[in-house]
């Protein structure tokens, strides 16, 4: 599905706790754009602590996948915006929420950005957002 096609899925079921191979992180993001290094590193960490022969370049595209669904929520959303990750086998479901009921979309030309749907696009298994009473998910589902 390309990224101009509406994206309005359900959301993978989630790791519900840490046995059989599963784990979760849960983080809360506000408006502190200095406190996404953070956020980023922790992340990171948490992948490495769980998942300690995952690929070096798929590590790096979730830190970047996850970089810019976080970013998108802090400059566009109210706080507090939620972010989980979920490890599950070899893969890691990324869910980024927040209280904003319009969907996320592609923005041709912005010259502030707007590119990063297609980037998520390009490097999550698959990806979508699904609307909720109190705002939407943001989601991606990439191979470790």
């Amino acid at each position: 599905m390309s990224v101009d096609e509406f994206r309005h899925s359900r959301l993978p079921v989630r790791a519900a706790s840490p046995e059989g191979g599963a784990a979760r992180l849960d983080l809360v993001l506000g408006r502190d754009f200095p406190a996404l290094r953070r956020v980023r590193d922790e992340a990171v960490a948490f992948v490495r602590r769980h998942r300690p022969h995952a690929a070096p370049d798929a590590v790096a595209d979730a830190r970047l996948v996850l970089d810019e669904m976080a970013s998108n929520a802090m400059r566009h959303a109210r706080p507090p915006c939620e972010l989980a990750l979920s490890l599950r086998g070899d893969r890691l479901l990324i869910e980024v929420s927040d209280p904003l009921p319009v969907l996320a979309r592609c923005r041709e030309g912005y010259e502030g950005g707007g590119r990063g749907l297609a980037l998520i696009d390009a490097l999550a298994a698959r990806w979508g957002q699904t609307p909720g009473a109190a705002g939407k998910t943001v989601w991606a589902e990439l191979p470790l």
